[in-house]
């Protein structure tokens, strides 16, 4: 599909446009206002990344929108007026170097949306722990996580394979689903990727572990085992990591965090109920008690 104005060249939305190009070269007007409040363009990229952020959107999309509107009725009067003379595939690379610009303004212009990141706090904070900590756990959780899968895909093409099948364990090619999870060393990585995610892994496992009795209890120890302790404990011991991190960077920001839970206060205030605790429980107990007086004395009335 070709972008609106090279379709037609009516459709080209001006105030739309216009609205829009607007806010864009505002935003890019204040880039130099802060590069003067930061003393200088060095100062200004290293106060904050986000300064980068906005300054390679900004100018990208602003590059995008001139060359692509600007450009438009050009490239449009070109394929008009030059259609009958022009081969196929002359028009596809006017038509292609058209819609290439056109997908970069509109990436970039919707790319504007993530710098409402930078007003929640919590999320600020979010963002700089990933930051802080993708350097040292990201390294050494993919090298864990490579070293788990290529040992159990390792494991899994011995096992699995038509080779293997067929010549180990005496099967003809013909008997049982055979499926292409571990045919080859890459789509038992794959293969494993996917068990990672949890997607549908008990599928994978009901159509690779169609072996004799004896060998489906190996087989499906082999895909329980597996998810055990990549999903359920590797995966588990990053998200707390990351949690951890997170609640530590709110307490150096001076920040209250609603992920911190300490379970004995709570068992405390069963064992040794506080003040409040205990005169909020007789207030109830007094209210509770005129309820019942109320209730008695118009019984006795009513007799």
């Amino acid at each position: 599909t070709h972008p609106v104005w090279l379709d037609n060249a009516s459709g080209l939305q001006w105030e739309v446009f216009a609205v829009d190009l607007l806010l864009t070269l505002v935003l890019f007007a204040t880039i130099p206002l802060e590069m003067t409040h930061y003393g200088g363009i060095l100062n200004y990229f290293a106060y904050s990344y986000w300064n980068i952020y906005d300054a390679v959107v900004t100018v990208t999309c602003l590059i995008g929108a001139v060359v692509c509107y600007a450009g438009g009725e050009s490239y449009l009067n070109t394929v008009i007026a030059n259609s009958a003379t022009l081969s196929d595939v002359e028009l596809n690379a006017i038509m292609t170097t058209a819609e290439w610009w056109f997908w970069l303004y509109l990436v970039f212009r919707d790319m504007k949306i993530l710098r409402a990141v930078s007003i929640s706090g919590r999320i600020r904070t979010l963002v700089s722990t990933f930051i802080q900590i993708g350097g040292a756990l990201i390294p050494t959780f993919v090298f864990l996580f490579f070293c788990i899968i290529y040992s159990y895909a390792s494991v899994g093409v011995s096992s699995f394979s038509l080779v293997s099948r067929t010549k180990f364990l005496g099967y003809t090619p013909d008997v049982g689903d055979n499926p292409q999870y571990f045919t080859s060393f890459a789509n038992a990585l794959l293969s494993l990727f996917q068990a990672l995610t949890t997607s549908n892994w008990h599928e994978i496992m009901r159509s690779t572990c169609h072996f004799e009795p004896s060998y489906n209890f190996l087989c499906e120890l082999y895909f329980v085992s597996f998810i055990v302790i990549a999903v359920f404990i590797i995966v588990n011991i990053v998200t707390a990591l990351v949690i951890d991190a997170f609640v530590m960077q709110q307490a150096l920001n001076g920040e209250e965090s609603d992920l911190t839970f300490a379970p004995q206060d709570h068992i405390d205030d069963f064992d040794h109920p506080s003040d409040e605790t205990l005169s909020a429980r007789s207030d109830s107990d007094g209210d509770e008690g005129e309820e019942e007086e109320e209730s008695e004395e118009g019984d006795e009335e009513s007799e």
